[in-house]
């Protein structure tokens, strides 16, 4: 058996907000006049890894750290299901003052962004990605479209 040591990943330091009762961690990047896209990442990994892809992008890429992971407080126990972190959301964009906002969320971090979806229509873009092999280019093609003013794609 061959034993691999594996380097821990550097944190990228963004920003800490404080919403309600906790603070979340965000990175930013891309073009701060753009379309506001907010990315969720998955289940154990961070806000960094999620936002590499778009780092340049011609939207305002907001990437939290969803609560638990990186330097995001942990949600207190009756929040940490996907319904809990749709309300943590929800927070998130109002603390935010994200009127048009286009949600990117990838595996777990889809089912807050669908539950916020099921529960407030109104917000402009929720697409759900839930196959992380073609993660970069599906969302690539999601924020092509959500820029052309469709309100629905289809994965």
């Amino acid at each position: 058996m061959r034993l691999m040591l594996v380097k821990p990943v550097q944190l990228t330091f963004g920003i800490t907000i404080h919403v309600a009762d906790q603070d979340v961690h965000i990175l930013g990047g891309g073009n701060s006049h753009g379309i506001p896209v907010v990315l969720l990442h998955g289940c154990g990994s961070l806000a960094q890894e999620i936002l590499l892809p778009f780092d340049n992008s011609d939207f305002r890429i907001i990437a939290p750290d969803r609560p638990g992971y990186g330097l995001s407080t942990p949600a207190a126990p009756a929040e940490r299901g996907p319904e809990g972190q749709s309300f943590w959301l929800e927070r998130l964009l109002t603390s935010l003052d994200l009127s048009e906002v286009r949600i990117v969320a990838h595996s777990i971090g889809s089912a807050a962004a669908l539950h916020l979806a099921a529960r407030r229509p109104e917000v402009s873009g929720i697409c759900p990605i839930m196959w992380s092999q073609a993660f970069r280019e599906r969302c690539f093609g999601i924020l092509w479209r959500h820029s052309h003013k469709k309100r629905n794609c289809r994965v």
